[in-house]
């Protein structure tokens, strides 16, 4: 367990400006393709928000999905994405609001 920030060695955070998902046909079949190989390669590694998970949500929906990935490392630090990946079909069903 994680006791202060101290105790994380290393992370990366990529940010990627005026990105949208651009979908194309059969895209949710190629993204369930895409999120299986990254769930299996990597346990450590958690996709979120609008291009982590490639879907245009509202911000307060990225910011929760972000927490949740948080909260995990700090549950699980060694393989935090299964719990997380357990949720994301609580993520889809968010009501989007323009």
């Amino acid at each position: 367990m994680l006791d202060s920030l101290e105790d994380v060695e290393e992370y990366h955070v990529e940010h990627v400006h005026e990105t949208y998902p651009l979908y194309v046909l059969n895209y949710p079949r190629k993204l369930r393709g895409m999120f299986s190989w990254v769930h299996d390669t990597w346990q450590n590694l958690s996709l979120v928000g609008r291009t982590g998970r490639f879907w245009y949500n509202n911000m307060d929906h990225s910011i929760h999905m972000g927490f949740r990935a948080a909260e995990r490392i700090l549950e699980s630090p060694s393989a935090p994405a299964p719990p997380f990946y357990t949720e994301v079909s609580r993520f889809q069903s968010f009501r989007i609001v323009d």
